[in-house]
């Protein structure tokens, strides 16, 4: 990227010295990787998903592709920090490598994992540990009468399909999967989006071999119209909800979680009105105040941002930059901290068929309010995007950016790297979850940041719902910037079940936290109830560990230890 330096002399008279200034112009966010695979495929992908399948630390990716283009993994070999270099070299055919990636496919049997990746009509990414050996398994929802595909990780890195799952026995269309542990159960189930026809359908994770379709639920209905899924806690009560995406100006739907695999269709206000074909939804908490708003992307008309007042209550703010006409085919999007600056800013991907249309990456001022960043590559390619997705890929501390595009076999899909100057300096937290077996990603789980930011103490809180925006997937992190911070005042981590654990003095870098000890079948990992931290990159104190009754929290564990 260009930077613009403007020099400027001044005379000092009584030294009769010159004194040059510089002044440097922010660099952009994000800069376009231009050489390797990524570089070279796309033109008909739709879903992206990152995810650590074989547990090295790094995370690598998958894309779902269409028009009978192979879908593809994407093995990362750890790029690694700033002066690492890649381990890896250079090889050529259809396994070839390049700084930090290797491309896998079905035509290379000797290369990591060729069964995941096949030609067909692919919409949804999503990883999962379904079965609870503690691993990210694979599950890709098809169109075109194409049977969805659910893989088994086997520990390494290897694959295997399973085929009597119940999962993959309907040759109807779908879009979009979306996981929660519905009933509390430890087991996430799985709720599939149908298109082309299709009605969607909520599925029961028997045990983490078997799924059952709820067909009593109001959620397994549908003409076939649904674009994106999001599961969310809406209103505090510890139960996962759902929100469906429509398009063909179909209505949205929104269902409250009664508990017992019951559901409530909400059926009045504007939250679930025909907005204008669908294409994307995701929950966060874009202003601080502790509970998840919505965004919803719209194909043909604004998209539209939803404030929750509390309790549930999603109302639309029209006066939001997020929620004006921008001329946007708009589909996948993703939040993120992308500046570190301690607020969740927001890329919206977009396009119709032919490169027409630029994406869109808002910037959260710290107030609930948001500028469009102009700047550099990833405001300027005009490509028809679809799924997006974040990861640290390279594993420097701030958020990289994947993005499909789907419109036209000559463009291309886009890798960017976070690179501007303008992180420089600010620091940040990045949370990983191990979670009770069956849920040992913890999916579902709050995380929050207790921290000063240029004087002001503030709350920051990520859901770890990693499904995002339409048919995609982020790094299943909580990621926080930090500003100016070199220090956490408290982090809570608020997992599924209801109980809670809290962190003080936590330094910025690297945390994992465990929660309990797992099964014998994760025999190996650790058991206790502990925080680890990377070496040299962050401390903490366990302060204490509760549980949430009904009436309030009751102190289960305290240890006042480091």
């Amino acid at each position: 990227p260009h930077v613009l330096a403007v020099l400027m002399a001044a005379v000092c008279l009584a030294c009769e010295a010159a004194t040059d200034t510089v002044t440097l112009e922010p660099t952009p966010l994000f800069e376009a990787v231009v050489e390797g695979p990524f570089a070279e495929d796309g033109g008909a992908t739709r879903g992206v998903g990152w995810a650590d399948f074989d547990g090295d630390g790094d995370p690598d990716l998958y894309t779902a592709n269409t028009s009978g283009q192979e879908n593809v993994l994407y093995h990362n070999l750890h790029f690694g920090p700033p002066g690492h270099r890649p381990q890896g070299g250079l090889s050529v055919g259809a396994g070839s490598i390049h700084p930090g990636f290797q491309k896998n496919l079905n035509s290379d049997p000797s290369s990591p994992s060729p069964t995941t990746t096949f030609p067909a009509s692919s919409e949804g990414v999503s990883w999962i540990d379904y079965d609870g050996d503690g691993d990210l398994d694979l599950f890709v929802v098809n169109r075109n009468g194409e049977r969805d595909n659910l893989f088994r990780n086997d520990g390494s890195g290897g694959f295997t399909p399973v085929t009597d799952s119940g999962l993959t026995d309907r040759t109807a269309g779908a879009s979009m999967a979306c996981w929660a542990d519905v009933n509390g159960d430890g087991w996430l189930d799985v709720f599939v989006i149908g298109y082309d026809g299709a009605s969607n359908l909520l599925f029961r994770n028997e045990g983490g071999h078997r799924f059952v379709e709820v067909a009593e639920s109001p959620m397994s209905t549908g003409t076939g119209e649904a674009r994106a899924c999001g599961w969310a806690d809406a209103n505090g009560d510890g139960l996962p909800d759902m929100y469906v995406a429509n398009n063909r100006d179909a209505p949205n739907r929104f269902f409250l979680n009664l508990g017992g695999w019951q559901f409530e269709e909400v059926m009045e206000g504007h939250l679930v009105e025909a907005i204008g074909y669908s294409y994307g939804v995701s929950w966060a908490d874009h202003d601080e105040d502790g509970d998840l708003d919505l965004f919803v992307a719209n194909f043909d008309r604004r998209n539209v941002l939803y404030r929750n007042s509390g309790g549930g209550e999603l109302t639309p703010d029209f006066s939001s930059l997020l929620s004006m006409d921008e001329g946007g085919a708009s589909k996948g999007h993703a939040w993120a901290d992308y500046d570190l600056d301690g607020d969740l800013d927001l890329f919206v991907a977009n396009g119709t068929y032919g490169p027409d249309m630029r994406n869109f990456i808002y910037l959260n001022d710290g107030h609930g309010g948001f500028s469009r960043d102009m700047r550099g590559d990833v405001a300027m390619h005009a490509d028809t995007s679809a799924g997006v997705a974040w990861a640290d890929y390279d594993l420097d501390g701030d958020l990289d950016l994947f993005v499909a595009s789907w419109g036209s076999s000559d463009q291309v899909n886009r890798l960017y790297r976070n690179t501007t100057s303008e992180t420089s300096g600010r620091g940040w937290l990045s949370v990983s979850l191990q979670g009770d077996w069956p849920n040992t990603f913890a999916v579902g789980a709050k995380v929050t940041c207790v921290v000063t930011i240029e004087g002001e103490r503030r709350r920051l809180t990520r859901w770890n719902w990693p499904i995002t925006g339409y048919g995609s997937q982020n790094q299943m992190l909580a990621h926080f910037g930090l500003g100016d911070a070199t220090r956490v005042d408290s982090l809570i981590v608020e997992w599924p079940d209801g109980a809670e654990n809290v962190l003080t003095e936590v330094e910025p870098g690297t945390v994992q936290v465990t929660k309990s000890r797992p099964p014998s079948a994760l025999r190996g990992q650790e058991s206790a109830l502990t925080k680890e931290v990377k070496a040299g990159e962050g401390g903490g104190r366990l302060n204490s560990v509760r549980r949430k009754d009904g009436d309030g929290q009751r102190p289960v564990v305290s240890d006042k230890g480091s």
